[in-house]
């Protein structure tokens, strides 16, 4: 199920891979993913957003490295 909430500051970019920090503290991620910077658990790239990131709730920072996520 796609988020109901729209992405809100801030957003962050990798080399490949994006960040996006919903209002309601969650976090989509797209893009590469072939050092499982997404944090889905897998290596699937991901063109599209599906679903906020599992397991980050509350998330007040976000950065996206070259082929890693931080999120605080």
């Amino acid at each position: 199920m796609a988020p109901q909430s729209s992405p809100s500051s801030p957003r962050s970019a990798g080399a490949s891979h994006s960040l996006a920090r919903l209002a309601d503290g969650t976090v989509m991620a797209w893009g590469l993913n072939s050092s499982g910077q997404l944090g889905d658990g897998t290596t699937t790239n991901r063109t599209a957003l599906t679903d906020p990131v599992s397991g980050l709730s509350s998330i007040s920072l976000i950065s996206a490295g070259s082929a890693f996520t931080l999120a605080a």
